[in-house]
């Protein structure tokens, strides 16, 4: 096979577009194990027109650029080339004239330098394949391309390729699980522990000396290449013949049935692939008494029934406290009316219309009253316009002997009252709702960096154990 730059070529076209032929061996755990065998690379002075071709005829919507040694200097893709196309036909009438599109000369002379995506988002031959998946989702592509140390094109690992890894047998799975991982977290246990594979999900049965091993032995069999979801129904050593403890003959209380319900003498834990932190035993599963549950479980669980409390508590309380301030307020605002029999000092006709309100077609007319002290007072007050002078009319005063409006009726206290609570009472709720939610996203992200610091802690036990690989 020739080779140009250091690096094996299938056959290079006159167009400056060449395929590169690698080889896959091994289990896969990075990615050189997945990466695609053939790929599509191009010269950064490839033309418009061989590009769109070289695309069409590989069926692929994207390539690598390379400069004259052979390192990637870029990516085009389909999307490139759609958007030099949007350009040409967004150009200002008299310029756009003549023949145009991917034969046209003008497209010619465009080069996949000048077309290209850069820099390149890369990945090494020997990252990981979960790195890759990262990669991926943070930069929002679909293929990376792969290169070694030197910047050379090695291959193109796409997201097909990384779920290659699910592709592996139920027994080759079982059978890493048993040489590479249970011999190392359970040499003295005093019976096998049982591995059933079926279509990716592992079942781990048997009892185990140290129970505390028992979450990372979850987690490391979940790293396994191809685990889907582990359901773990491990359980420690049986206790030796003899009396038990009298602290231990209290009658344990029984498991509900139903599928999460555990084994007699066991505890059973089922992690998934979408969420590894979340357990399928229900919503409370924090108050369990388990080696999965950490201090920030306890610490969440308990800020959730803290937040509904204090939501619904708190809001019947707020509502109750915002209707019994209004009343409050109108029962002060009564007290401190009284109403006086006044004398109407003219007759009705004479005085000003009250043109709004709900006193309107009545007038303001002046009238005059006598205080509790004796003393005389006058002001204005509203009569129909029929009434004379001398008749008399009730009119309320405060404790000033100035005329002010009439209180609101009980009913009209009790409206004013249950609007107020019905407001305040969801306003409150929604507030201390709020802030637990902020609380909990802020025990979220310190649980996430939690498992970060662990993973760092035990990522390298776990390459070893799987042979440097994973």
């Amino acid at each position: 096979m020739p080779s140009e730059g250091g690096w094996p070529i299938l056959g290079v076209s006159d167009h400056g577009c060449r395929t590169l032929e690698v080889a896959m061996t091994g289990t896969p755990h990075v990615v050189s194990d997945v990466m695609t065998q053939t790929v599509l690379a191009l010269r950064h002075g490839a033309a418009f027109k061989d590009i769109v071709k070289a695309l069409q005829r590989w069926q692929v919507s994207a390539a690598p650029v390379l400069d004259d040694d052979g390192r990637v200097v870029g990516v085009v893709s389909e999307a490139d080339l759609l958007h030099k196309e949007e350009a040409r036909t967004a150009a200002p009438a008299g310029h756009g004239q003549g023949r145009s599109g991917p034969d046209s000369p003008e497209s010619a002379s465009v080069t996949a330098a000048a077309l290209m995506t850069t820099p390149a988002i890369t990945v090494r031959p020997e990252a990981p394949l979960p790195e890759a998946a990262r990669t991926m989702a943070r930069h929002g592509v679909k293929r990376l391309p792969v290169v070694d140390a030197d910047g050379l094109l090695q291959g193109v690992v796409s997201r097909a390729d990384l779920l290659k890894v699910f592709l592996r047998g139920d027994e080759d799975i079982a059978e890493e699980i048993r040489r590479q991982i249970l011999p190392h977290l359970f040499p003295d246990s005093a019976e096998p522990v049982r591995v059933l594979v079926r279509d990716g999900v592992v079942t781990l049965t048997g009892r185990v000396p140290d129970t505390a091993l028992i979450p990372v032995a979850v987690g490391w069999v979940r790293g396994v290449d191809g685990v889907v979801a582990v359901e773990c129904a491990l359980g420690g050593s049986a206790p030796p013949p003899g009396p038990r403890p009298r602290s231990s003959r209290r009658r344990a209380r029984p498991a509900p049935p139903g599928p999460c319900a555990p084994a007699p003498g066991r505890k059973r834990w089922i992690m998934t692939g979408a969420n590894p932190g979340r357990m399928t035993c229900g919503p409370f599963w924090h108050w369990r008494r388990n080696p999965l549950r950490r201090h920030s479980d306890v610490v969440e669980a308990w800020v959730v029934l803290a937040v509904w409390t204090v939501t619904v508590v708190g809001g019947l309380l707020a509502g109750w406290w915002a209707g019994a301030t209004v009343d409050h307020a109108f029962a002060e605002r009564r007290a401190a009316l009284h109403v006086v029999s006044a004398e109407l000092t003219e007759n009705a006709k004479n005085g000003t219309p009250v043109v709004v309100g709900y006193d309107a077609g009545k007038v303001w007319v002046t009238v005059r009253w006598t205080a509790l002290d004796g003393s005389a007072h006058t002001g204005l007050a509203k009569a129909v316009p029929t009434a004379t002078a001398g008749s008399r009319l009730p009119v309320w005063v405060d404790r000033g002997e100035r005329v002010a409006a009439p209180p609101t009726s009980g009913s009209e206290t009790a409206l004013d009252s249950v609007a107020a609570a019905a407001l305040v009472a969801p306003l409150a709720a929604t507030a201390v709702w709020g802030a637990g939610r902020v609380l909990r996203s802020r025990l979220m992200r310190r649980r996430l960096a939690e498992w970060d610091a662990e993973w760092q802690r035990i990522g390298p036990q776990w390459r070893n154990f799987s042979g440097g690989k994973g």
